[in-house]
Formats: C-alpha cells, structure tokens, sequence
C-alpha cells in the first residue's frame, strides 16, 4: 500500500468513527441530510485544504460535540439585520468588555 493511500485510508476511517460517534445513529442518507451541518463540521475537523489535521475519529467527534448550540445565550437570539438586533449585541459586548476589565 503506497503513503497516499494509506493517508486516505486512516482519513476515511476517521470520518467513518467520527460520524458515528457524533450521529448517534446509523449513518444513512437521511441522517447525513438531517445534520449536514455536524458532518460538514466533522469533515473541516478531519481535513482543511487538502492537509489532514486529524486521523483520531473520537478526538474529531470530541471537538464536533462540544460546539456551543446555535440558540443558547442571549447572542443566539439576536437579529443582526435590524438597528434593534445590533443595539442588543453592542450592549452584550459591553457587559462582556467589562466583567473581562473586573477579572484582570
């Protein structure tokens, strides 16, 4: 087995495990559907650019699985698209500014 095809092998291996860790499911068509944004995630964690960063499945699905969820916090429910949206998050950004200030 030639270096290339031995990288490509440990590579789609690492997808393999890492969706299936991940998906918590069988890994079909319709499942890959229904959370492309967690497989693409896991496909960006294994590979960037044609470079393989990791070959490690579990050390993929652990990176994937701790991603913050999209509505969690008051920044997930902000409308950017409006002056009241960006109102809001300036205001978030200033308590965060400074409880950072208060810490150091």
């Amino acid at each position: 087995m030639t270096n290339t095809l031995a990288v490509l092998h440990h590579v789609l291996l690492a997808i393999r495990d890492a969706l299936r860790l991940v998906l918590k499911a069988s890994v079909d068509a319709r499942t890959i559907l229904d959370n492309y944004d967690a497989v693409a995630l896991v496909m960006d964690e294994v590979c960037d650019d044609g470079i393989v960063l990791e070959t490690d499945g579990l050390q993929v699905a652990h990176r994937v699985s701790r991603m913050p969820a999209q509505d969690t916090g008051p920044a997930g429910r902000i409308d950017i698209m409006s002056e009241e949206g960006l109102s809001n998050l300036a205001e978030i950004g200033k308590a965060k500014l400074v409880d950072w200030f208060r810490t150091m």
